[in-house]
């Protein structure tokens, strides 16, 4: 019995090994971690540390414009998948603003464990958008 779950356990960890070298990640998946680096590297670094009170609009919501314009996807499918993984992954949340006319502008909540403000810095109201 010893020897026989030996085996499994070497069959198992055998069968991992090979997914991890010979399988490539789906593409939301790499697309969701070059976008996290992105927003990391270029936003998240000045939160590390800062209390989510003293955290201004702008250093916690991103415009997804903004980062489709700067940063690492080049098209708007790729940043919907991997805006979709960040947020199944709970690293991000995306919201939007509220407005009686028109369609609010879109961001990217880089803090999304804490309370949503009750609006933007224009001051309409926000609310959370799914992207699947």
């Amino acid at each position: 019995a010893k020897t026989l779950n030996a085996a499994i356990q070497i069959g198992v960890q055998s069968s991992k090994d090979f997914l991890d070298c010979f399988v490539p990640p789906p593409q939301d998946v790499v697309n969701g971690q070059k976008i996290q680096n992105y927003l990391h590297n270029n936003y998240g670094v000045y939160l590390v540390g800062k209390p989510v009170e003293q955290v201004y609009f702008s250093e916690r919501f991103i415009g997804k414009n903004r980062a489709l314009q700067c940063g690492p996807l080049s098209n708007a499918e790729q940043l919907n998948q991997a805006l979709g993984y960040l947020i199944r992954q709970r690293i991000v949340s995306v919201v939007e603003e509220v407005r009686p006319k028109g369609r609010g502008l879109v961001y990217i909540d880089l803090i999304p464990s804490a309370p949503l403000p009750p609006c933007s810095i224009d001051g309409h109201p926000l609310r959370f958008v799914t992207i699947s």
